[in-house]
């Protein structure tokens, strides 16, 4: 039952954000232009003009397939974000099933985190929603290793930590 009512809810949201989309799909903020400049310079091969110590590389790396094949920057942004928000839905219920919560409040936490999550990955096309979803995906892998201690999950977590310092790289101190 709860898994049903889950995709209906990861359904609603998509349709709820694709409808959205019409209203924002051109809404960008400063930091958009140098994420969207540094894609452009890796899909150019230009990676010394790419590297910056400001705009972390991981938006960047992922808009790169849209640039080569012509797709709009902007809408590639939104689209990208969406996926993301999806991501960390399907990470918050992981959560709330590794610690053994009742199945109950995995909607109700996806509910309160989707005004949110639908807003800025909306109006803003930075990777803070591709940041927080790796730390979302770290504490679900975290509390799956801690119940059920393993290499692989140890490793996963690794990724996901690197995953997490490339969207954003103040991570790193976290």
């Amino acid at each position: 039952m709860v898994r049903n009512q889950f995709r209906l809810f990861l359904a609603c949201f998509a349709s709820i954000y694709l409808i959205s989309l019409y209203w924002f799909q051109f809404q960008m903020d400063a930091d958009t232009i140098g994420y969207i400049s540094a894609a452009e310079h890796y899909a150019n091969g230009n990676f010394y003009q790419a590297i910056n110590g400001y705009w972390s590389p991981l938006l960047s790396w992922l808009l790169v397939p849209f640039i080569l094949t012509g797709f709009p920057i902007l809408l590639a942004l939104k689209l990208i974000n969406l996926i993301v928000a999806i991501s960390c839905f399907i990470g918050i219920k992981k959560i709330i099933e590794n610690l053994s919560i009742s199945p109950k409040y995995i909607l109700l936490g996806c509910i309160f985190s989707s005004i949110h999550i639908l807003i800025y990955s909306l109006c803003y096309a930075t990777p803070d929603v591709l940041a927080a979803t790796c730390w979302i995906w770290f504490i679900a892998v975290a509390c799956k290793l801690y119940t059920q201690p393993s290499i692989k999950l140890s490793f996963t977590i690794g990724i996901i930590a690197a995953l997490s310092y490339f969207a954003k790289s103040y991570h790193f101190y976290v």
